[in-house]
């Protein structure tokens, strides 16, 4: 019987850490130019490491392919959704491995200087906390 439990627990505990990755398809990639031409910052699961975090750092243009992952990028710190960009697509209909890109700092006039990451299935939030840092919000479709 201990053994069951330990072993249910185990599951739950599999089960609770697969949900926490986003599943990304191959086809899904992000890139991001500073001034020197794009460079692949993830590509399929591998993007999950931004997933649910307000990335920190200066991004003047953007490009995401493939039809499950989407990047809202921000001018201000801190995820501040005052204004926001969302580069991607859900739409099913367009190629796999199509792309779409976004120019922050001339279409907005500044760089951004965080961004997130989510995929289709999952669109959550971002709000900040009392010590003013960006907490994770959950949005529909995410996992708990």
């Amino acid at each position: 019987m201990k053994l069951a439990a330990i072993l249910a627990g185990s599951c739950a505990a599999v089960l609770d850490r697969s949900a926490a990755t986003p599943p990304f398809t191959i086809q899904d990639s992000i890139s991001v130019d500073n001034g020197n031409g794009y460079s692949q910052i993830c590509s399929g699961n591998d993007c999950g490491k931004f997933f649910r975090k307000c990335n920190n750092f200066e991004v003047a243009k953007v490009k995401v392919c493939g039809v499950n992952a989407k990047v809202t990028a921000y001018p201000m710190s801190k995820c501040n959704s005052w204004k926001s960009e969302a580069v991607g697509t859900c739409d099913t209909s367009v190629a796999a491995d199509s792309c779409q890109e976004f120019d922050m700092k001339t279409e907005v006039g500044t760089p951004a200087q965080t961004f997130t990451v989510t995929r289709c299935s999952c669109q959550p939030g971002f709000e900040l906390d009392d010590k003013n840092r960006a907490k994770f919000v959950p949005g529909e479709g995410c996992p708990k």
